[in-house]
């Protein structure tokens, strides 16, 4: 999976999903919700733009994320083997692709908590317009809402999770005192 997303246009993953949400929200609206096809529709190409727009934001920074770390050079296995690296937390035992993930994760670590600020904005956001809804009594916003709570308190766990992950695999690559990497780093 990490390989199509490092290695494959942008436009067509983005559209992949740009249109998985269009289908969703369209189908999904109207089900849910008594309106009519066309506003459903409406609905769905907004929810599609927006998944197109947030898929290429999210790739453009893995591709960054690989250059400002100077993990660009790797071939697209070694890239994959060092976001899986990072994403399990696990030492690789490549030289060149554990000092990869290293700086990935060193990165992340920094980049952390903007990350989990940001899901818990939405998360509160999510929650205070559930409650809304549910005081006005809009049953299909409720539940589409009570989802991306849910989705964004899962993405918090997740981030958590990985954080420790992450700092795992860089106090693990580090020499005893802790500071900075060790010599068998770099080859």
């Amino acid at each position: 999976m990490f390989r199509i997303l490092l290695t494959a246009p942008r436009w067509k993953i983005a559209s992949s999903a740009g249109l998985l949400v269009f289908v969703g929200y369209g189908i999904g609206f109207k089900l849910v919700k008594e309106v009519s096809w066309f506003y459903a529709l409406v609905i769905a190409a907004v929810g599609a733009v927006t998944a197109y727009v947030v898929s290429v934001l999210v790739l453009g920074r893995m591709r960054r994320e690989l250059k400002t770390v100077g993990a660009d050079h790797l071939a697209p296995a070694h890239q994959v083997e060092a976001y899986q690296a990072v994403q399990r937390g696990r030492i690789h035992p490549d030289p060149e692709i554990r000092a990869a993930a290293v700086r990935i994760a060193e990165h992340r670590l920094k980049e952390a908590p903007r990350s989990r600020k940001l899901f818990l904005a939405a998360g509160v956001l999510l929650a205070a317009s559930t409650v809304v809804n549910a005081v006005a009594g809009n049953m299909g916003s409720v539940v589409i809402n009570s989802i991306g709570l849910i989705a964004s308190g899962v993405t918090l766990w997740q981030l958590r999770t990985a954080q420790r992950r992450v700092a795992g695999l860089v106090h693990g690559s580090t020499g005893p005192a802790g500071a900075g990497r060790s010599a068998d780093d770099s080859g």
